[in-house]
């Protein structure tokens, strides 16, 4: 995940804000499954786009060490808002777009699991969510019969977590070579990706 912010703020006050921008991506994220059954495809796509802004507002916060985030992790939610976001696409006839949903997703997942300035915690809640942004990814790919992409993806994908768990898993601190050393935040501008129309989080 990204670097959390330097500046100095109360602990009751970064918790507040924090539990607030929770309370709105759990109304936003109601409001766009609940469009999303009323089949108002774009209603809902504005509802998840929010929960993805919401995502980064979190990200850039110097969460206190229980972070009010009850049993969600912010992996989660970015993985939840996004996975739903490509399926709107997909419903309203724009897999691309939906790819490149998904295809974000799943890169800024990698960088993050892979850029050892990030805490061990941030970097195991990440990694629990990996094969699942590689599945949704992978499967928009067949989706889009653009099944030429899927093995390189995995084969990375795979690489980079066998890396990734050993090193978290294991008591040393030594540095993973040929990780990234500068990796994009975890809502940085990069492609994204997508998801099957039948793989959805609702």
């Amino acid at each position: 995940m990204p670097t959390y912010s330097t500046q100095t703020t109360t602990q009751p006050s970064l918790a507040a804000a924090a539990k607030n921008n929770i309370a709105l991506w759990n109304q936003y994220y109601s409001m766009g499954n609940s469009a999303h059954k009323q089949q108002k495809f774009a209603k809902a796509t504005t509802y998840f786009e929010r929960c993805i802004g919401l995502c980064n507002k979190l990200s850039q916060q110097d969460l206190p060490k229980e972070k009010p985030l009850a049993n969600k992790t912010l992996p989660k939610m970015l993985y939840q808002a996004s996975h739903n976001l490509a399926a709107c696409n997909n419903a309203m006839g724009r897999g691309l777009s939906a790819k490149d949903i998904l295809t974000k997703l799943h890169d800024q997942f990698i960088n993050i699991v892979s850029c050892p300035k990030h805490n061990r915690s941030i970097r195991l809640d990440v990694l629990a969510y990996i094969d699942q942004s590689l599945f949704s990814l992978t499967s928009q790919l067949a989706y889009l019969n653009q099944v030429d992409e899927i093995h390189s993806i995995i084969i990375k994908t795979e690489n980079i977590v066998t890396a990734v768990s050993k090193h978290l898993l294991s008591d040393t601190s030594q540095t993973i070579q040929a990780m990234p050393n500068n990796p994009d935040q975890l809502w940085g501008n990069k492609k994204e990706a997508t998801i099957v129309k039948a793989h959805t989080s609702f």
